[in-house]
């Protein structure tokens, strides 16, 4: 029988409850790195534009 691997999830969810990933990476990495960092999601244009530029690099 295999184990099954757990993830940290659980812990990161009883630990910091409904708070956006956001606001944790930023804690845990002042936390653990000693540097304030400001993180933010990358809007839906900016994800296609990096699709674009994905595309275009492997068919070169």
């Amino acid at each position: 029988m295999s184990k099954r691997k757990k993830t940290n999830l659980r812990i990161v969810k009883e630990i910091y409850g409904d708070r956006k990933i956001e606001e944790v990476f930023e804690e845990l990495y002042e936390k653990i790195y000693g540097l304030k960092v400001k993180v933010r999601r990358k809007t839906s244009v900016e994800l296609v534009a990096e699709k674009q530029q994905e595309k275009k690099y492997t068919q070169e």
